[in-house]
């Protein structure tokens, strides 16, 4: 995969079709979404192990239903410093980044 002057990966538009299927339904067979964009199997398999090594495929994760789990409360909390530098983020991100019903932060 070819990059560009900033380091960052080079996408063809096959790769953005295998990214689009997989956004859609990341649990797919690699048969299934090489069929979709029209490549076989070996040639998509190598172009999503070579996504996920530079970091452009990230780990499979599940979105979860909040009302199936019967939590029906969504929570935005804004929160304000005065204190803008790469330390105190550091720290914010500490403190929140093991409580598992915080599940985004914006800055």
């Amino acid at each position: 995969m070819k990059e560009t002057k900033e380091g960052k990966p080079l996408l063809d538009m096959t790769d953005r079709r295998i990214l689009s299927f997989l956004q859609k339904d990341a649990s797919s067979s690699v048969g299934t979404v090489a069929e979709a964009v029209g490549i076989s199997a070996s040639p998509c398999w190598r172009r999503i192990q070579r996504m996920k090594e530079r970091g452009v495929i990230g780990p499979l994760t599940y979105r979860l239903d909040p009302r199936a789990l019967n939590l029906r409360l969504t929570v935005f909390v804004a929160i304000r410093t005065g204190v803008h530098n790469a330390e105190w983020l550091k720290k914010f991100e500490e403190a929140v980044r093991d409580i598992p019903e915080i599940v985004a932060v914006h800055r």
